[in-house]
């Protein structure tokens, strides 16, 4: 038998049939296999499925409370499980669906299931690592099926066992169950169950009953009895919305806890192939890098020569530069700084010429006309382009001062 793929569409559904298991997706029933284990060996570990408890396990109660408050109502079946049932609170998982209200009460159908009973159910999932994230009553799933607006008996068989269950406007109000059943038993015992359910305050009046095909032996009974039409019941198909959830708090931290690593290792797997992406970039990059750095070397390495050559004549048109450079004239220098003197008062006692560099010291009437000279030679368009540094004019008698300028051509 082919397994169920992992990546299929839709949440699986396991649900009890009139012998075996059915596992549903999309809608429709995919196997039919007889145990749960079987089940669980088909389908992918680590998936999450809704698992459809059988009826044979359940501690199923009808009970009218004075409360219409939905938080009311569950603080009153709380209370009556803890009065009734021979478990502690806290070893007991269960829900409860409003059949009807009036002004001032309800009417409720209270359903328990005890951790124990769901851990050696679901022992075979747990073995796989499946995680049954909704636990639905199979009754929520019968009362889906049924036609809206109607009390319908139904009756049906579940896992080998006889159900008798009161649909009430698809929600299930009683329920009965037959481990051992025959046509003779089951017509023997219809009125008396038919009489306690009526005494419970289940309606007695019944708009159909609806019978499943591997019960057809109980039709002469009920249709003698119930005094209804005897139709089929549908096929029973996982309810889009189930009415119930009987997951134990405990399941619920595990589901979420194993979802958080789930989410924690997809994050990290990102985290790993983000930082592979980059490494991988940055060892392409260096080796860019090197293979451009190689190129330039090589490019350089080949221009070396010409370089130096270039280097080698501009030495040579430095050292000849005195000679050749009528600049660098000591008349034409001379010719130059005097050009720019600012009157015959200006006058130059020292001049000093040692390639590449000159000096001059001189004296002026006042420390302006000196900051005057050293201003007009550095704005000379043949001196300009030189440097030409000059300190403060120092002062001598008579007010006047007496300079030193450097220059380089």
């Amino acid at each position: 038998m082919e397994r169920i793929k992992k990546n299929d569409d839709g949440m699986t559904s396991l649900l009890p049939q009139a012998e075996g298991w059915g596992i549903w997706r999309g809608g429709r029933r995919e196997h039919l296999v007889a145990t749960l284990g079987e089940a669980a060996a088909l389908l992918p570990p680590r998936i999450p499925v809704h698992l459809a408890l059988p009826t044979q396990g359940l501690i199923i109660e009808r009970l009218r409370l004075p409360a219409t408050e939905r938080a009311e109502l569950a603080g009153m079946v709380r209370l009556q499980w803890e009065k009734t049932l021979p478990f502690p609170p806290e070893e007991v998982s269960g829900d409860f669906a409003i059949i009807t209200q009036e002004a001032t009460e309800s009417t409720v159908l209270a359903v328990a299931v005890p951790h124990a009973a769901l851990d050696q159910l679901c022992q075979p999932l747990r073995d796989r690592s499946i995680a049954a994230t909704r636990l639905s009553p199979f009754l929520g799933h019968v009362a889906a099926a049924c036609p809206a607006g109607q009390t319908v008996l139904a009756v049906y068989v579940e896992l080998g066992q006889l159900v008798i269950a009161m649909i009430e406007n698809r929600r299930a109000g009683w329920v009965h169950l037959l481990s051992s059943w025959d046509a003779t038993r089951f017509s023997s015992e219809l009125p008396q169950l038919l009489l306690a359910a009526s005494m419970d305050g289940v309606p007695a009046t019944f708009t159909q009953v609806l019978l499943a095909p591997e019960a057809a032996a109980c039709e002469p009974a009920l249709r003698q009895y119930s005094g209804a039409q005897v139709g089929p019941l549908p096929a029973i198909a996982p309810a889009e919305v189930a009415a119930m959830d009987l997951v134990p708090p405990s399941w619920r931290a595990q589901t979420e806890q194993r979802r958080h690593w789930q989410q924690m290792r997809h994050r990290l797997g990102v985290a790993a192939v983000v930082y592979l992406l980059v490494a991988a970039g940055g060892f392409a990059h260096l080796f860019f890098l090197r293979r451009e750095s190689a190129r330039l070397q090589t490019e350089l390495a080949a221009l070396r020569p010409k370089l130096e050559q270039i280097q080698a004549r501009q030495a040579r048109s430095l050292a000849l530069a005195a000679a050749i450079d009528p600049r660098r004239y000591t008349v034409e220098l001379l010719y130059l700084i005097d050009r720019c003197s600012p009157g015959d008062s200006v006058r130059l006692t020292e001049f000093d010429q040692a390639q590449p560099q000159w000096r001059i010291v001189g004296e002026a009437p006042s420390a302006s006309l000196a900051v005057q000279y050293v201003a007009r030679l550095k704005e000379d368009p043949e001196l300009g382009g030189g440097q030409i540094h000059a300190g403060p004019p120092q002062l001598l008698t008579g007010d006047r001062a007496q300079f030193s300028i450097f220059g380089k051509p």
